[in-house]
């Protein structure tokens, strides 16, 4: 009975809790908070290795600031917990650049407009589903699943064509989803 009531408790932000969440401490989620930072590896990176060069890289400088605002909205969120604000900033900037990464391979992948528009209703019906049949721990690592399958999906078939240059990067990084939907 205590833990179905904890399940059910939520804080100031709206937002249910992790197993990490301690209410009465300072920082609420440390480890959240802290990882939620490694967002900002590839931003300070790609700053670096394409500086003077970022208009011939329009659609990666346009995600570097998603990313970077997404890692901080992240960290304050998991550290404090206190508002809906901070939780729209955890979410908001990544969702986003969820889906323009998302579109962006996979309009590169698909010879026809209609097919991604097709692709796009699967996605929102699997989405649908899920978060209607799934309990909500479950389904929350669902929903992040299918991005992960959205999003990698294309960014293999597109290392295919390019002989798999890279691969070791987008291995790496799928290798670190898997990890964050585990833990």
């Amino acid at each position: 009975m205590f833990l179905f009531i904890l399940l059910q408790f939520k804080l100031p932000d709206g937002a249910g809790l992790y197993a990490e969440t301690r209410i009465d401490a300072w920082l609420k989620e440390p480890w959240n908070a802290f990882s939620s930072l490694t967002f900002w590896l590839p931003v300070f990176y790609w700053l670096y290795k394409l500086r003077g060069r970022y208009r011939e890289h329009i659609f990666l400088t346009a995600c570097m600031p998603l990313l970077f605002i997404g890692g901080l909205g992240s960290a304050l969120f998991h550290a404090f917990r206190a508002s809906s604000f901070l939780l729209l900033l955890d979410v908001l900037p990544i969702l986003l650049l969820f889906v323009g990464m998302t579109f962006y391979f996979w309009q590169k992948i698909l010879p026809a407009w209609w097919q991604l528009v097709l692709l796009v209703g699967v996605y929102i019906g699997l989405s649908v589903i899920i978060s209607t049949y799934a309990n909500p721990p479950a389904s929350t690592n669902l929903s992040y699943l299918l991005r992960g399958v959205a999003l990698f999906l294309p960014a293999v078939l597109l290392l295919k064509r390019i002989h798999y240059k890279g691969s070791f990067l987008l291995a790496s990084t799928i290798t670190l989803f898997i990890l964050a939907l585990v833990f």
